[in-house]
């Protein structure tokens, strides 16, 4: 089933249908929590390219273990413009992840979209650029000295709801429209 066919039956999907289906599936209560983009109109679904990210540790910063390094790493050597980049929370939602200056590198190598189960600053200069992104809510200040990518490539879980593993099928995609 190519990509037009699972975006448009996800696309159908209510958040009310999500829960139900979890709530038939799991014995406890399931919530999905609201995403927010700087640019709603634009679907999201493609296979997810991750990093994680934990509380910033003085004793784990190296030079060579930027942005970049986990940016690249995370996308390997597929197509940017075949994946979505996912950053996980660490554990702070409400911290940003990124913003414009971060995420420029983004706008540069054209990648589907970005999907951060935290906040991301600068809404204003984000919807300017050409992919799709969703996130909890637009920060203010910056999160670097809260927050640090770790790892790339893994699975992660996204509020509970959502568990993308970095590899192509059905498994290791996400969908998300508003």
């Amino acid at each position: 089933m190519g990509n037009d066919t699972w975006a448009t039956r996800a696309a159908r999907l209510g958040c009310a249908t999500l829960v139900d289906a979890m709530g038939r599936v799991h014995g406890h209560r399931a919530h999905v929590p609201a995403m927010a983009s700087p640019d709603p109109l634009r679907p999201l679904f493609v296979p997810a390219a991750t990093i994680s990210y934990l509380p910033y540790r003085e004793d784990l910063v190296a030079a060579d273990r930027d942005f970049r390094h986990y940016f690249y790493g995370a996308l390997g050597t597929g197509s940017p413009a075949d994946q979505v980049l996912v950053l996980s929370i660490g554990g702070y939602p409400d911290v940003s992840h990124g913003g414009g200056t971060k995420l420029a590198r983004a706008d540069g190598a054209g990648p589907a979209g970005i999907l951060a189960d935290g906040r991301l600053r600068d809404f204003g200069q984000l919807r300017d650029y050409d992919f799709a992104m969703w996130c909890k809510g637009e920060a203010v200040r910056w999160g670097g000295d809260t927050v640090m990518p770790h790892a790339f490539g893994e699975a992660v879980e996204i509020s509970g709801a959502w568990q993308l593993a970095p590899r192509p099928g059905p498994a290791g995609r996400f969908a998300f429209t508003q």
